[in-house]
């Protein structure tokens, strides 16, 4: 076992805490109790000793206003406390299709099966969609904390693909290994805590529009007590967020044990070696899986759709290179992941956070038990009748089409395969590219050089394996400084065989080490760049001259110029929408910063290149551009919404625009380099 700590202690760590939850939000309703007592008392003082005695008529008005101020706020913060109490979460999935016995009765067998062999009771709903992924889930309210709600399964029949049976039983069997922990009561328990936590600190209900209105009242005098029941409300925010990341951390340590656990159980019904095969094809699936959704992705955009998802899978692998695909096949075992050996990082540690651990610790967990050799081996797709597949096909696209906007046309396999293969042969690149023109390339100025150099071929694996390592070591900088400044909380942190803490991590060194290795992959970018104008001819020359201008363009613009707008964006944003009443010189100070705003974005548009943007928009739409860099612009007197919106939608239409840019560019850098002699 990777975690040296006993799971029992796991367990009762996570229940004191909860415990200590509990005590907290008794506190919360204890004080919203005595705070509504409080107001029950100065309410007969009022009535009976203070109202009798005012005989100013703004004065008496003051008062009143100023008590039904102190009730509402009382009522509402009460409100606002025991909200969670009957708050009720649906897990919902559009995607599922739930299926019976008698639709699915092989599937319904292997689960009976591994449901007797684990010792644990059949879920309460079985569904099934295309993901590649199984999951318990539930509905829950706050009650679940003390009544525990019975278990549904999920099972992703993108698992299926190159499955065999007991593959896919490994993984079920892991399912059941949680359903059969006594911690999963408790991760069922911190799973509702979380959740009663969440609803205090991020949900937006009707409550929330009530303050906000309130507190935004043109009467002064009553908008003051809206102010003060929204401040309040946010210093329990700020309380509770502490609190609930004292919980969930220690939920997440006992989880990354309950995951070896469950592995644990599935390697023991059904051996090590189908885990450990199913884990692996687990990760190639998944890669196959997020490669589709971003094809499916384009192919929304031009406002069609497969007609079937898993005929529409089957098509984007066959239209990949070869050094894209790899072929899973049921009764071929994959006892060791598919190697990405090209940036191996030199950093390793236990994010705090993570929910289970790496795949390298699980595999490493489960090669601790036997193998068990299958009676037979079939595929795993025998399980599911054809009929079920398509109706689970039919709802996924059914979901994709209604979380579109626009309608969508079916399009027939043999134009999706040709449409996928020019999307692949676009986007994919030979291996021998990857290192060189598959990342960001160093900024150079391309301009001093007109192709003619003598330079050697750059394209070599030594140059291969420098960038590749630069770039791992890129990354693990990174990741220090994100462990450095809290953003990642680490533990168990080792680099290069040495173990380091947050406080002693060699940051400084590795700056320097990368500092020193910049130089070199510039002079290899540059060399690249240098090489392949040696090999184009003089349209080539022009169009690869031009995409790198492009490309450089719009690194400048994203890193140099976008950047500080779109932050300055965001905070204008949620000052703006920020429920709290202005004064006249509040007001004025806000229409100043939205003027400075719309100045720095005109700056932006004005500095932007129109040549390079017409890679990618039309004339309208640049046009539009154009017009807005000349315009006159003036400090505002008004906020109005509709103008609001415009300038924001503007910024991040040019964002987009330059992030599609760079994209476009690079690829048709990638395009050029392919038809060449390398």
């Amino acid at each position: 076992m990777k975690d040296s700590y006993n799971i029992e202690h796991q367990v009762f760590n996570v229940l004191t805490r909860i415990g200590l939850f509990l005590l907290y939000y008794v506190g919360l309703i204890v004080l919203g109790l005595f705070i509504l007592w409080g107001v029950y008392k100065t309410t007969w003082l009022v009535i009976g000793d203070v109202l009798p005695e005012v005989n100013n008529g703004r004065l008496l008005i003051i008062i009143v206003v100023s008590w039904i101020g102190i009730c509402v706020f009382a009522l509402m913060f009460g409100a606002y406390l025991i909200k969670p109490l009957f708050s009720f979460h649906k897990d919902e999935n559009d995607k599922r299709v739930e299926v019976k016995e008698e639709e699915c009765p092989k599937l319904f067998a292997e689960i009976r099966d591994i449901a007797k062999n684990v010792g644990t009771q059949m879920p309460k709903h079985v569904y099934l969609t295309t993901d590649v992924n199984a999951c318990v889930f539930y509905n829950t309210s706050f009650w679940s904390i003390f009544f525990p709600v019975r278990k549904n399964l999920e099972i992703g029949l993108g698992l299926f693909d190159g499955m065999s049976v007991d593959e896919v039983k490994a993984i079920l069997a892991h399912e059941f290994g949680h359903f059969s922990q006594k911690s999963m009561k408790v991760g069922s328990t911190v799973y509702v805590t979380n959740n009663v936590l969440y609803n205090l600190i991020y949900q937006r209900d009707l409550w929330d529009v009530l303050v906000d209105q309130w507190a935004t009242s043109s009467f002064s005098l009553w908008a003051f007590f809206g102010g003060v029941t929204r401040r309040v409300t946010n210093l329990v925010k700020e309380l509770t967020f502490q609190v609930y990341k004292i919980v969930q951390k220690s939920y997440m340590k006992l989880s990354r044990q309950m995951e070896f656990d469950a592995d644990s159980i599935s390697c023991e019904y059904i051996g090590s070696n189908n885990f450990i095969s199913a884990m692996c094809k687990v990760e190639v699936l998944a890669e196959r899986d997020s490669r589709y959704q971003r094809f499916l992705k384009v192919l929304t955009g031009e406002n069609k759709i497969v007609r079937n998802y898993f005929v529409g899978l089957n098509e984007v692998e066959a239209s990949l290179p070869s050094t894209e695909h790899f072929d899973l096949s049921y009764d071929k075992p994959l006892l060791k992941p598919v190697a990405t050996p090209d940036k191996k990082s030199h950093l390793s540690m236990e994010d705090v956070w993570d929910s289970h651990p790496s795949i390298e610790d699980r595999l490493e967990n489960a090669a601790q038990f036997p193998p068990k050799k299958s009676a037979s081996v079939c595929a795993a797709w025998e399980l599911i009748p054809d009929e079920i597949k398509n109706r689970v096909s039919d709802q996924s696209i059914s979901a994709i089409r209604t979380n579109v906007d626009n309608k969508l046309d079916p399009i027939g396999d043999e134009d999706f395969f040709n449409w996928a293969k020019g999307i692949s042969d676009y986007n994919f690149m030979p291996s021998q590219l990857k290192p060189f023109l598959n990342r960001r390339i160093v900024s150079f100025d391309y301009r001093k050089t007109d192709g003619k150099d003598n330079v050697e071929n750059p394209f070599t694996q030594a140059n291969a394996d420098f960038i590749n390592h630069y770039e791992s070591l890129l990354v693990d900088y990174r990741q220090m400084c994100g462990i450095a400044n809290g953003q990642i909380e680490a533990q168990n942190i080792h680099f290069e065989g040495k173990v380091y803490t947050p406080d002693n991590l060699p940051i400084e060194t590795l700056k320097k080490q990368l500092e020193m290795e910049l130089h070199t992959v510039e002079e290899i970018d540059q060399n690249v760049y240098l090489y392949m104008l040696s090999k184009c001819d003089e349209e080539q020359i022009a169009n690869l001259k031009f995409n790198y201008h492009c490309m450089f363009y719009s690194y400048w613009m994203l890193d140099d110029k976008l950047t500080d707008l779109e932050t300055f964006r965001d905070s204008l944003y949620a000052e703006l929408t920020n429920a709290v009443r202005r004064d006249e010189d509040d007001f004025a100070e806000l229409c100043v910063e939205v003027h400075k705003y719309e100045d720095n974005l005109q700056k932006i548009v004005k500095n932007s290149d129109p040549q390079c943007m017409a890679l990618i928009i039309d004339d309208k739409l640049l046009s539009y551009f154009i017009d807005f860099g000349k315009k006159t612009l003036y400090v505002p007197n008004s906020l109005n919404s509709e103008y609001l919106n415009s300038i924001f939608n503007l910024t991040q239409a040019i964002i987009d625009i330059h992030h599609r840019l760079l994209n476009t560019s690079r690829k048709n850098i990638i395009a050029i380099a392919k038809t060449l002699d390398l």
